[in-house]
């Protein structure tokens, strides 16, 4: 699978998170308890916990509207802080699988 599959997969992904935060904006304690979880964690790699610093920096100096924006930036930035987001679990089962099929390799 190729990189701008799955850079377009992600960037879908992030919109659809945008706009369930968007409806229910209490789903951002989840990111942070996410946050608190993962970086907790004695067996994640000291790079992963540096991108999640990363994130927790934004979350704590940004807006609402800024950090949701900063979800769905198209752009190479935008792409490097989507390889490690907290906002896993906003998204049903449901809801990644369709966008998993939708954006599928062909032939497969």
């Amino acid at each position: 699978m190729g990189h701008d599959l799955i850079d377009r997969r992600s960037l879908e992904l992030n919109q659809l998170i945008v706009a369930k935060i968007r409806r229910h904006p209490e789903l951002m304690d989840l990111v942070s308890q996410n946050l608190d979880r993962t970086l907790s964690d004695p067996v994640l790699s000291e790079s992963c916990k540096t991108a999640l610093r990363e994130w927790r920096r934004i979350l704590s100096l940004k807006s609402f509207d800024e950090i949701l924006g900063i979800l769905v930036e198209d752009s190479d930035e935008g792409q490097r802080l989507r390889q490690s987001t907290p906002f896993t679990g906003i998204l049903n089962q449901r809801e990644r699988l369709d966008v998993f099929r939708r954006h599928a390799p062909s032939g497969v």
